[in-house]
């Protein structure tokens, strides 16, 4: 998900910036006013008087913009893909049926990619993001699309009523179960136990199975940080340090630690992203339950799987 970012400066981007200027070009505290003396910027004039070079003082249209510098990252990006040997493809786009707004003030917007799918997800809450990440991570479901087509419902008194849940979610075995995502504070509050019950009564059995309400009670904390842990392994691609896993696991015999499978490939701060892409792609399989650390014993053989 899209995260806030601090309005703080970046001074360490400011000492950059001026330590990579010729020091012929550098402002020495001795060239600004003393004494309260006040002087008026100009951008193609140094405070000594003399004029900069035309470099110094480019045209408004040539100026960087953020348009121009998000531009300049991505055509490096693709370009440092390309020289390692990778093609970027991006992701399909959402199947999500319903537009939503991009700002509330009563709930987040957000985007992941689910790899296994090769898809965006959309997320309207940081607890979809949570649920999305956890059923993500299961090896029993086969799919996860979000919002999918409204269903209609009739209610207590009679009256019509149209309803999107969050997620479709499907199983290995085939079964299909609409994902019903609220806060428990909130399924208290309106008694929304009456209401799913009503609509599971009605449901065609043709578009799923059932509708199982998902809170926030029912996240698993250590499920989620293996989630999202794998989620970052996803999203990390080093195809050199993949081929190089690749080789020592054709040759593994036994199980082995995450950190010692990492410093095999470079030291954990250049692999261990890496190993977790691997549990991630099913290429190995953690042998312990609990949190997924660094101690973590894994094998390249499915069946020592816990």
């Amino acid at each position: 998900m899209t995260l806030r970012q601090e309005s703080r400066p970046n001074f360490r981007c400011v000492r950059l910036q001026e330590n990579c200027m010729p020091s012929s070009d550098r402002i020495s505290h001795d060239q600004f006013p003393k004494n309260g003396a006040k002087t008026q910027y100009n951008p193609g004039i140094t405070p000594d008087g003399s004029s900069l070079p035309p470099s110094h003082n480019p045209a408004p249209s040539l100026r960087p913009t953020t348009k121009n510098v998000f531009a300049s990252l991505q055509e490096m990006f693709l370009q440092g893909r390309e020289k390692a040997g990778v093609t970027f493809r991006p992701p399909q786009n959402s199947v999500s049926t319903r537009n939503f707004h991009s700002r509330s003030t009563f709930s987040n917007r957000g985007e992941i990619i689910a790899h296994r799918f090769d898809r965006v997800i959309r997320l309207e809450s940081h607890l979809e993001y949570k649920v999305a990440l956890t059923f993500l991570a299961s090896a029993n479901v086969a799919d996860l699309a979000e919002q999918p087509p409204a269903r209609s419902f009739i209610d207590a008194s009679g009256k019509s009523f149209a309803h999107t849940f969050d997620f479709l979610v499907t199983f290995n075995d085939g079964r299909r179960f609409y994902l019903y995502v609220k806060p428990w504070a909130i399924v208290q509050k309106r008694s929304l136990q009456s209401i799913l019950k009503l609509m599971t009564e009605q449901l065609d059995q043709r578009d799923a199975d059932g509708i199982l309400l998902v809170t926030d009670r029912d996240i698993n904390p250590v499920a989620l940080h293996n989630a999202e842990l794998l989620q970052a392994g996803l999203n990390s691609n080093k195809p050199d340090v993949e081929a190089q896993l690749d080789q020592i696991c054709s040759t593994l015999k036994s199980a082995i630690a995450i950190k010692d499978l990492a410093e095999m490939c470079g030291g954990a701060r250049i692999a261990f992203r890496t190993v977790v892409r691997f549990i991630a792609l099913r290429k190995l399989f953690p042998l312990e339950k609990g949190r997924i650390e660094p101690t973590s014993l894994v094998s390249v053989s499915a069946s020592e799987a816990v």
